[in-house]
């Protein structure tokens, strides 16, 4: 299900780059959806870096990387559904 939602976003983004015109509707769908993979990513990362029911402290620093990755792609769809027309 999660490549399924990576590559629903892939096309969506596709359908702007062409025309060079972000679409609100579609950029909401996208922030909405990244939003799950997010959520599901880290989730899948906490599960392979557990030991005995808990984060390991390596765990502890790739959830935080890959956090701050999440935090900033979604900084950038918020960006682009408030720039200018």
């Amino acid at each position: 299900m999660l490549y399924q939602d990576l590559g629903d976003v892939e096309r969506d983004l596709d359908q702007m780059v062409g025309p060079l015109r972000l679409d609100r509707r579609l950029l909401f769908t996208v922030y909405h959806r990244t939003l799950a993979i997010k959520d599901a990513w880290l989730e899948y990362q906490a599960r392979d870096f557990s030991h005995e029911g808990a984060v390991t402290t390596k765990g502890e620093e790739v959830l935080r990387e890959e956090g701050a990755l999440f935090a900033d792609l979604m900084l950038n769809i918020k960006r682009m559904l408030v720039a200018p027309r």
